[in-house]
């Protein structure tokens, strides 16, 4: 199956075993049987995710291969990779060098940058269901957003404490989802270079792509905070004190 891929390859799922498992009928190997292989590169959220892992990441793909037709590299929990790296591996993505493959594993598709998933061919395992927001929810979600990032901690905290979200989980959850979709909308829209005439959406788009990169991963910390049971008002409000930290 290795042939059919010569662009990068993007592995999404919520099951961290059938990630592995489908980069490995990818490459019709297995990955414990091959740890001594000096073609074969693994990445894992143990080490560092840095610029330097993905530098190093770059010297090993311009090396010949030793032993087999293609340098391979496996990097899992790509989500953990910092911003800065992830722009450092754009730059491989978009030009990989000769005889050589990268495979990159995620469980979260939202944190990652959209110029990368653009770039890979993307394989996705099992996907949860996607929110689904009427247009009405879909303005609200925009509002509720450009507010987000242009009131004060004290405006924003007030104005949360009125919402039916900040009571009930699931309402708090699919309330940081709903603002997930409208920033990945917003980043789409930047990075493919799109014009648009939503007035709230060529607003946000004056954020720049790094500020909305904090904002959705303050978004996806915040989720997973909810649904490890954490009292919704605390998560909420501290989602609020982090936004004002980072972008405001």
């Amino acid at each position: 199956m290795l042939k059919n891929f010569s662009i990068p390859c993007l592995i999404s799922g919520s099951d961290s075993n059938g990630r592995a498992k489908k980069a490995e009928e990818i490459l019709g190997i297995r990955v414990e049987n091959e740890q001594n292989n000096p073609d074969l590169l693994l990445l894992s959220p143990e080490l560092s995710f840095g610029i330097d892992e993905v530098r190093n990441l770059q010297k090993f793909l311009q090396l010949k291969p030793f032993k087999n037709d293609k340098k391979i590299a496996i990097i899992t929990e790509a989500q953990e990779l910092t911003l800065e790296a992830q722009n450092s591996l754009l730059k491989t993505l978009e030009e990989p060098p000769p005889n050589s493959l990268i495979i990159l594993t995620v469980s979260d598709l939202s944190l990652m940058l959209p110029t990368i998933i653009s770039r890979c061919e993307l394989v996705e395992l099992g996907s949860k269901p996607q929110l689904e927001l009427s247009q009405e929810e879909i303005e609200k979600r925009f509002e509720d957003l450009e507010q987000l990032l242009s009131l004060g901690i004290g405006e924003n905290l007030v104005k949360m404490e009125k919402m039916e979200a900040s009571k009930d989980r699931k309402e708090a959850t699919d309330w940081l989802n709903g603002l997930g979709l409208i920033v990945r909308q917003v980043l789409l829209s930047k990075y493919k270079g799109m014009e648009t005439k939503n007035s709230l959406l060529k607003k946000l788009s004056n954020y720049s792509g790094r500020n909305l990169l904090v904002v959705l991963s303050l978004i996806a910390e915040a989720v997973k905070k909810l649904e490890a049971n954490c009292n919704i008002r605390l998560v909420l409000d501290n989602f609020i004190i982090d936004i004002n930290a980072e972008i405001c």
